[in-house]
């Protein structure tokens, strides 16, 4: 189960591991480009807090899945509701496996930055309400079509969580958990946390 799946990249890589891929997007975008990513895998336009999950082996929530807004505040009663579905839904010996962005009052995130390529610009502005455990992406992108530039505006709203709390609602539904700064030898950006949760044999 990838839930959060995004444009279907780990979907695809999963596939061609071997898995049946179930993934699950909020957005339609998403979906569609990942309908043509990963044609092996089966995909549902869904938020993960209510896709029907069925018995699985492993369930990944890649790429700050979990703090984003877009279908509603993931407080901490609908995080705990999904884990006691995810609990439900994984075999004997499963994995969860997700990243979050995480709190620390030390070093509030903010700034901007851009990329660009031949006929493309996206500029993004990055700020963090520590009262309201919020970080704001607002993110501009410039297209380049029929000879004008095309400009979209989207802002995201995530949660940041405390790595802890998350931890211990893990251990709570009989997860075995451990938290990292990386994917094996695969480094995490600063504040973001990896847990792999795992289920007794």
């Amino acid at each position: 189960l990838d839930l959060g799946c995004g444009s279907g990249t780990f979907a695809r890589l999963a596939t061609e591991a071997g898995f049946e891929v179930l993934g699950a997007d909020l957005s339609p975008a998403m979906i569609e480009l990942a309908r043509e990513v990963a044609p092996q895998a089966e995909f549902r336009c869904q938020s993960l807090f209510d896709l029907a999950l069925p018995r699985a082996r492993v369930v990944t929530m890649l790429g700050e899945g979990l703090n984003y807004c877009a279908g509603g505040e993931p407080d901490d009663r609908r995080v705990d509701e999904l884990f006691a579905r995810i609990h439900a839904a994984l075999e004997p010996g499963g994995l969860l496996a997700f990243d979050v962005i995480v709190a620390d009052d030390r070093e509030p995130m903010h700034g901007t930055n851009g990329r660009a390529g031949v006929d493309w610009a996206v500029i993004s502005a990055i700020s963090e309400d520590l009262d309201a455990g919020h970080l704001i992406r607002t993110i501009t992108a410039f297209r380049e079509v029929d000879d004008h530039y095309r400009r979209s505006d989207e802002v995201h709203v995530v949660r940041v969580f405390e790595a802890s709390a998350l931890a211990m609602l893990l251990k709570a539904h009989g997860f075995e958990v451990e938290v990292s700064p990386c994917y094996g030898i695969y480094p995490l950006l600063p504040r973001r946390r990896a847990f792999l949760a795992h289920m007794e044999s």
